[in-house]
């Protein structure tokens, strides 16, 4: 048991024995420094490329096979279903994540056209406004290097955005390094100071470092970066490799896939739209982007859409009831008024994921989803087991084949979290699942 986690044995019925999996290579990425190879895709809560393709063939995919990733985030899943000359389809809500995952497949951008968008000149000024998160004119010039990509493919924004992530056969690859390295550098410049939760952000108060800001050359130096990883990378074969922004339980997603290697967002509490506000700054100068129906629509948000106080589904399982009734019965004062919301949320956003990966994968099936458990205060949230027997409530044949211990997050640096479970452990499950 860790962090109440039953990981159980798996039979050989299927051919995928236990200690292959407990083989694999860790899920887990160091945190690079800046200066790394590929540091610029470097995500908290994706896994390893060499995790990802050792987990692919043991999933038993073969050349010709289709892979989908509910939840591409950096695009891990993606970069190893091409190595193995496989079809993909990489879905996401947040577009900074489509982006990011579209970049990594950027194998043919070329360092030229790269450096003419980014070196594009302005003129324009514009007056200085407080609130918002780019300097005016760092705005201006994303606004003009946006302008120019758009006039030399001859098409408008919203048709572009489209066009970008459905490329497989890289037209669009310098076009996608230009705008993530926009992206980066205004991760670099805007005007926003970090809190004590490393993906939390404040806004500067009103004037606070206005000649500071450099995005242009941030931008710069993240495409030289970019290109140079991406030549010297493997070369990727991404024909039938496929991007698109949007919910995964959105209706206009069809297909069958062979298999699904995914990560769903973890249940801790972190705003992943507040920390790409930057990115998604940049973004929204070169597409639709509304941050608070974004903020709203996102799995784990920490924003409470709807209280609902009916019977829990008997489909989330008994982990999941037990749960939710711990933290409705817990003593502290905003664990009905907000919490146990929350969490509900949560929990049935990622029912409806099963049942959509239940709808596109075909009858014969593999998939494996990586993660965590997590704590509510003192009660242990074992979101592993509850994946588990979510899977099994519609038709899977479901377990947990391995669990590492997490050895560094906030429940062990935060004072007050510690105060609540002062050895609170967590741990990064892989949960197999077959028909």
């Amino acid at each position: 048991m860790l962090g109440g986690l039953r990981q159980t044995s798996f039979t050989d019925e299927l051919g995928l024995p236990q200690p292959a999996w407990t083989s694999l290579p860790t899920t887990k990425m160091k945190r690079p420094n800046r200066a790394d190879a590929f540091a610029w895709c470097y995500s908290y809560t994706g896994f390893s490329l060499a995790f990802a393709r050792a987990a692919i063939a043991q999933l038993g995919v073969q050349a010709g096979s289709s892979v989908v990733d509910p939840f591409v985030g950096s695009g891990t899943t993606l970069v190893a279903a091409a190595l193995a000359g496989c079809s993909a389809l990489g879905v996401d809500i947040n577009p900074f994540s489509t982006l990011l995952s579209r970049a990594r497949l950027a194998t043919k951008a070329d360092i030229g056209r790269v450096l003419d968008y980014l070196k594009t000149r302005t003129r324009k000024h514009i007056r200085e406004c407080g609130e918002q998160v780019l300097h005016p004119r760092d705005q201006v010039y994303v606004d003009a290097v946006a302008a120019k990509i758009f006039d030399y493919h001859k098409l408008e924004p919203r048709r572009f955005w489209t066009a970008l992530l459905e490329d497989d056969v890289g037209r669009f690859d310098s076009e996608a390094v230009v705008i993530l390295s926009l992206a980066l550098g205004a991760r670099d410049s805007a005007r926003l100071v970090r809190g004590s939760n490393p993906i939390w952000y404040r806004k500067t108060s009103d004037g606070r470092d206005a000649d500071a800001s450099d995005l242009k050359a941030a931008a710069i130096r993240w495409g030289t970066s970019i290109v140079r990883d991406l030549v010297s990378a493997s070369s990727i074969d991404r024909n039938g490799i496929k991007i698109i922004n949007t919910d995964f339980n959105s209706d206009q997603l069809t297909g069958a896939f062979d298999f699904c290697l995914t990560s769903p967002p973890y249940l801790n509490r972190l705003d992943y739209v507040v920390a790409h506000l930057p990115e998604l700054a940049v973004l929204q100068l070169i597409t639709s982007v509304d941050i608070e129906r974004l903020r709203s629509a996102m799995i784990g948000t920490t924003k409470i859409v709807a209280k609902d106080e009916s019977p829990v589904p008997v489909d989330w399982g008994p982990t999941c009831l037990q749960t939710l009734s711990k933290i409705w019965d817990h003593k502290a004062y905003a664990s009905r008024r907000y919490y146990y919301h929350t969490y509900r949320q949560y929990f049935a956003g990622l029912y409806c994921s099963f049942e959509k990966v239940t709808e596109l994968l075909r009858t014969r099936s593999h998939g494996a989803l990586v993660i965590q458990n997590s704590f509510y205060k003192d009660v242990n949230v074992p979101t592993p087991i509850i994946a588990s027997e979510m899977l099994q409530a519609l038709g899977w044949r479901s377990e947990i084949v391995r669990t590492a211990l997490v050895k560094v997050h906030m429940g062990r640096m935060s004072p007050k979290q510690t105060a609540y479970a002062p050895h609170k452990t967590l741990g990064e499950s892989i949960v197999h699942f077959s028909r």
